[in-house]
């Protein structure tokens, strides 16, 4: 019975999940993307740009962030404070976050260029509304 059980909800999961998680927008993004109304056109060519943009995101490497984050204790916890060496962590961290906006950024703008100026006038309105500018 435990057996059945976990296989009807396993099944389930698999099946319901997937479903569910195209109904529900998992980023700001989506959510904007959903208001268009795309063209079945429009919609394979998001999904192309999106794909894109994915499998061009790099890698999340956690034992790199972990000794990043082990780095920066020590900045913090020594006796003087080593600004050359904290300066050089920030940079670092500051050229991974510099090309992930830089990606999105991009999507963006492939993404506008796709839409018809109806749906650009709301793309610009929503991003107005993501940045608290009306």
């Amino acid at each position: 019975m435990i057996k059945q059980t976990l296989l009807a909800f396993a099944l389930t999961t698999s099946i319901v999940a997937p479903a569910i998680a195209t109904e529900q927008p998992t980023s700001k993004l989506e959510v904007i993307l959903k208001k268009l109304n795309f063209t079945d056109s429009q919609k394979a060519q998001a999904d192309n740009l999106i794909q894109g943009f994915v499998n061009n995101l790099p890698s999340i490497n956690i034992d790199k962030i972990k000794e990043t984050k082990k780095q920066q204790l020590l900045i913090i916890s020594n006796e003087s404070f080593n600004e050359n060496e904290a300066s050089a962590l920030i940079d670092q961290i500051q050229s991974k976050k510099k090309l992930l906006l830089l990606s999105k950024t991009k999507l963006k703008h492939d993404l506008y260029q796709i839409l018809t100026p109806e749906q650009k006038e709301t793309f610009k309105q929503e991003l107005k509304k993501e940045i608290g500018s009306e």
